[in-house]
């Protein structure tokens, strides 16, 4: 039976990530085809603009590509909901509805957390979308979220807000906040980051490249998630 070239160029897109440099030989032996097929497949997802070539020609290194939207905001006041209706959605509608819904929750709990606890003047917000998945970053100019948590708690080191994060019920406002925001957010998530200062939080299920959004945002002050 032959296999549909959609099936082969959706593996390649699949496994690409995991396998930049040898995604043409494991291609080429779940199929049972050519290397030359392979290539044929590879360059038609390069002209569909859905992977690049990178590096010389005898070590090409693949990765998929991601469209990246830039946004910025200004703190306090914005409304995470309607930022997500136009902005966000628009964008991930095509993903299949448990990744829609994962989204909508993460982003809009972050949002909420950046409007309501940073004490910042501005929000940027990131999103990549590419056939692997949806990244998102939302960074706030604010105090930084350890530091506000060792303020609130009267702790003597920020990092050990990490292990307040991680408990899932920390909170500075208990009226209006759970504490369990960040903490579901991370488990949704396949990737999950909060970065502030020098000291991070973070998920991750077998992510093994850092998405090029949050290589951007890393040396910013405040928080980045």
């Amino acid at each position: 039976m032959t296999t549909s070239a959609e099936n082969i160029r959706q593996f390649i897109l699949d496994n690409v990530g995991e396998h930049p440099k040898d995604i043409t030989a494991i291609t080429s032996k779940q199929f049972d085809i050519s290397r030359q097929a392979v290539l044929k497949h590879i360059k038609k997802l390069i002209d569909e603009n859905k992977i690049k070539a990178t590096g010389e020609k005898n070590k090409t290194e693949y990765k998929l590509v991601f469209d990246l939207i830039k946004m910025q905001f200004k703190l306090p006041g914005i409304d995470e909901s309607d930022i997500y209706l136009h902005n966000i959605l628009p964008n991930i509608k095509l993903m299949p509805k448990n990744v829609v819904d994962i989204v909508q929750y993460a982003f809009t709990e972050m949002v909420n957390n950046a409007n309501d606890h940073s004490e910042g003047s501005e929000l940027k917000i990131g999103l990549q979308v590419s056939e692997k998945g949806v990244f998102l970053s939302i960074y706030d100019n604010g105090i930084g979220i350890f530091n506000k948590i060792a303020k609130a708690l009267n702790l003597s080191d920020p990092q050990y807000a990490i292990l307040e994060l991680a408990k899932g019920k920390f909170t500075t406002d208990n009226v209006n906040h759970s504490g369990e925001g960040i903490f579901f957010t991370s488990k949704a998530c396949d990737y999950f980051l909060i970065r502030s200062g020098n000291l991070q939080f973070t998920h991750d299920d077998d992510q093994t490249e850092m998405p090029d959004i949050l290589k951007e945002a890393e040396h910013l002050k405040g928080t980045v998630i």
